[in-house]
């Protein structure tokens, strides 16, 4: 009998793009469940349900953390954790409906989705934009209230789509490079050699001497 063995289940010596995950899943935790009490503030101020507000928001702290737990940096959990930074700016739009800086809010969507970049996963950036892009798609026709003040179009909504496309296509770009600084020189290199990282401290670039390489991360 086979047994399949997930890549992000095997046993591998801890690498420093290990260690920034490790550190940005960390922080992550700390950061959804302070939205919580953000939300409930809002909720209040704006004549919301403080209490549907903040359990919306323990639903997705909640479910990002037990993913963390169980999962650490694995792939599912950098998945889950885009969809969750997606989730606080939609929830702060629908809550500020109809108020004067609701307009104001979509700058958060962009915000939660540069965060992605510190996961080095193109996929956690490309689900991030994914989740942006149906929000806006799929609530212009259910609840357009929750989206844009007034009467939102489907112009609009191209509009915020190609901006997000464009910061996407830029994280995802800086993302591969950082995962794979020699990928630019070497096109070959994810198909003949798994990705590495070779990020230094600067302590640790200031104790040894530079060996030459074949390629380096670009500054």
């Amino acid at each position: 009998m086979t047994i399949a063995i997930s890549p992000d289940a095997v046993n591998r010596p801890e690498t420093e793009l290990d260690d920034v995950r490790r550190r940005f899943g960390r922080f992550l935790v700390v950061l959804l469940w302070a939205h919580v009490p953000l939300l409930v503030t809002v909720a209040w101020l704006a004549g919301q349900s403080p209490l549907g507000a903040g359990a919306a928001g323990a639903v997705l702290a909640l479910a990002y953390h037990l993913m963390w737990w169980q999962q650490g940096i694995a792939r599912a959990t950098r998945y889950l954790s885009a969809v969750a930074l997606v989730g606080e700016p939609a929830l702060l739009l629908f809550l500020m409906q109809g108020h004067a800086w609701q307009m104001d809010m979509h700058m958060y969507f962009f915000a939660m989705l540069a965060l992605t970049i510190a996961w080095c996963d193109r996929g956690a950036i490309l689900m991030a934009a994914t989740a942006t892009a149906l929000h806006h798609l799929v609530l212009l026709y259910a609840l357009p209230y929750a989206v844009f003040p007034g009467e939102g179009n489907i112009a609009r909504v191209l509009l915020h789509a190609i901006i997000v496309a464009f910061q996407t296509a830029v994280l995802v770009w800086l993302s591969d490079r950082l995962v794979d600084p020699c990928s630019a020189s070497r096109p070959w290199a994810r198909k003949s050699a798994p990705r590495t990282w070779r990020w230094k401290s600067a302590r640790a670039r200031r104790k040894t001497p530079r060996a030459p390489r074949a390629c380096s991360l670009p500054t």
